[in-house]
């Protein structure tokens, strides 16, 4: 599960999440708009349905909200299996 935060006023966000991998292709993306918790669940796969293999992937959030300067998150994740 992957969680982040903004401030409560910030109620109607567009949000845009991608996946890379170690070699900075994007496996994985998706956009939504939400209120100020974002939480999303990735099951591994990449855009095709395809199981992806285990090691170190690097995630992007991009948030943006109206009238407010653009939000971006970079973590890095590990796929274990």
């Amino acid at each position: 599960s992957i969680r982040f935060s903004l401030p409560s006023t910030f109620n109607r966000v567009d949000y845009r999440v991608r996946i890379f991998d170690f070699q900075g292709r994007r496996v994985w993306e998706k956009s939504w708009k939400g209120g100020a918790l974002l939480s999303l669940a990735w099951d591994g796969r990449d855009l095709n349905g395809n199981t992806l293999p285990a090691g170190q992937y690097h995630l992007l959030v991009d948030a943006q909200v109206p009238d407010k300067p653009a939000f971006q998150a970079k973590r890095k994740l590990i796929k274990l299996r």
